[in-house]
This record gives structure tokens, sequence and C-alpha cells, in this order.
């Protein structure tokens, strides 16, 4: 399906991969691995087009792409996902799964997207929620807690050193200092309250744990941010006065319950 035959790339004067062979058959996955400076990032450049090859083919399917422009190379079915992971800051929560499909879709999202997104983002956190009562009404104040003392933190860590922002495109007031607050003060609270709570569990594991209930939280208010946005709304709804709507209380829960549900139920 893809083969790279004798492929050379490099910059300037220098050569720094050399006769690279490499074939990957339909239904498998390939890992190319290395340290620093091996030429992993050379040979994927070189592999869109990005870098010009010296010698060599690169084959789809039997199509050499050789000769093509990165855009064609995209349009035969071969992409390249730089590290960063907001290569696409601006654009909307379609415009970003549009980006994943295949060319044949020619831009449709699939209805089973749209069937599955409420369970995955609704149905099954609040299902992990009410699996997190079962150990307890104790565990349950334990997540509020966090979950609190997080928004708290951020808040005020924000107004007070906030500096940098975290991600302007999608929730232009929230910084990196706040979120380092929150995330802090957060799992500080947990973790003193796990101790009472989960008197047997390691120490290490609670600040684990609580660190990343408290990350997951922050996540999920950006997730819920970029939702709003795509939709071009302030707040979900207007149901709560000064508040939004109920999507806008519970944004930070839905991903940190099924965090701290892993947490309570197999640790």
């Amino acid at each position: 399906m893809f083969n790279i035959t004798s492929l050379a790339s490099g910059y300037g004067q220098s050569e720094v991969i050399h006769d690279i062979n490499l074939k990957v058959d339909k239904q498998e996955i390939v890992a190319v691995m290395g340290r620093n400076g091996m030429g992993k990032t050379t040979l994927f450049k070189t592999l869109m087009g990005i870098l010009p090859m010296r010698h060599g083919s690169i084959t789809v399917d039997g199509r050499e792409l050789s000769g093509m422009e990165s855009h064609q190379r995209v349009a035969s079915g071969v992409a390249y996902v730089p590290q960063g992971r907001m290569i696409f800051p601006s654009m909307t929560v379609l415009e970003n799964i549009q980006t994943g499909l295949p060319a044949a879709a020619g831009g449709k999202v699939p209805d089973e997207l749209y069937a599955l997104f409420p369970v995955l983002y609704i149905g099954l956190p609040l299902g992990a929620l009410a699996a997190v009562r079962l150990a307890g009404r104790d565990a349950v104040a334990l997540l509020a807690v966090g979950i609190i003392v997080s928004d708290s933190g951020q808040y005020y860590s924000g107004r007070t050193f906030g500096r940098h922002l975290l991600a302007p495109a999608i929730s232009p007031k929230k910084t990196v200092e706040g979120a380092i607050g929150g995330v802090v003060l957060g799992s500080g609270a947990m973790v003193l309250g796990g101790l009472k709570v989960f008197p047997t569990a390691n120490l290490t594991m609670l600040v684990l744990m609580s660190a990343a209930v408290v990350a997951a939280g922050i996540v999920g208010d950006l997730f819920e941010s970029l939702l709003k946005r795509s939709a071009g709304v302030k707040d979900s709804s207007s149901l709560i006065p000064g508040h939004g709507g109920v999507l806008d209380r519970i944004d930070s829960w839905l991903f940190a319950g099924p965090v701290f549900y892993v947490f309570v139920r197999y640790l």
C-alpha cells in the first residue's frame, strides 16, 4: 500500500536520511522511532513534499508521489500532523473533525459521529459520576472540593499573576498562571481530603490522581468553551441567571468525573 524506496533527503549540503526503505501494508501500523537528530522529522517532511527528496521513490497503491505538491499528496491519502496540539486554534469543532476525514468523504461528517458524541460527552461521564456515588458520599464530596477549589484557584491566581494566555482562541481570559494555580490548589485540597476519604491509599497515587482530576477539569472547561465558540454563543443557555446553562456548571465534572472513577474503581 505505502512504499518508500531508496529515499534520501536533507538540508543544504547535509544529507540527513540515506537510502531509506520502508513498506507499510494495508491495516498495518508502523512506528518510526529514534532519538533526537536521527532524521524522523526530516523523513516525514520529505514524504509530504515540504522538503525536496534527493533521490528515491514514494508510492501509495502504486501511485508515485515524489513529483506531487503537498496538497496533492494529502488528496492521495498522506497526511502530516506536527507535534503541536493546537495547530488549528481558529477552526471550529466541525472543521477540526473534517480535517481527519478521508478525501472521499467530501467533507461530510458521518451521522454516526453526531449520534456518538452526546453519549461520549454527556452520557458516559454522568454514568461515571453516578458510579462514584457507590464509593460513598465522601468520595463525591472530595471530587466536588477538588473542582471547586481548582476553579477558585484559577480565577484568583489568574487575576493576580496572569500574564500568559492559556488558549486565547478558545477562552481569551484563561491564563497559564491561573491554570497552574488551579492545579496546585485543587490538587492540594484533594490530597488533604483524600487522606481521610481513602486512608489506605498510597500518598503518591493520591497526588497523581488529584493532579489528573484537576487537570481534566480544566480541559473539560476549555472543551466546552470550544463548543460554545463553534456555535457562536457566550453561554450554553440562560437557564441559570449570571451563570449560563447547566452545561456551563458541569463542564469540568464531565472530564474530571471519569478520571476520578477510574481511581475509585480500579486503584
